[in-house]
């Protein structure tokens, strides 16, 4: 075996290890989501939903890349577009239940802002 593609057969390696990792650090994030005293405004939404945007047309270009094989580089990034998927999911489901929470008898209730919160969602990560 060539060096070359020894470095290539341990780039793809690497490639599927760290991402098969990814895809698991998605849960910790999705479980929090789902607790009952969860904050939807500690995740950015369009932070999230790039991440479904860019993984899934990554996994697109690997897919054609290899005449549309569907390697392993494929599939792992097809769950992590999924992992994000579920992400915005879960983000989106928060936020509908806490909007509901807060009509009651047709009425909206307004609940005075949190001093402990910034008035914007600036984050740039999730």
């Amino acid at each position: 075996m060539e060096l070359n593609s020894l470095y290539l057969h341990f780039l793809s390696a690497m490639f599927v290890f760290w991402n098969s990792v990814r895809i698991l650090t998605y849960v910790p994030t999705i479980l929090k989501l789902k607790r009952p005293g969860a904050s939807a405004n500690d995740y950015s939404l369009a932070t999230w939903a790039s991440w479904v945007f860019s993984n899934g047309f990554f996994a697109l270009y690997l897919w054609e890349q290899s005449q549309r094989e569907l390697n392993a580089m494929v599939i792992l990034n097809c769950g992590n577009t999924l992992m994000c998927l579920a992400t915005c999911y879960y983000i989106v489901k928060l936020r509908d239940r806490k909007q509901s929470d807060q009509i009651t008898d047709g009425h909206l209730r307004v609940t005075p802002p949190d001093p402990n919160r910034p008035l914007c969602d600036a984050t740039l990560a999730a």
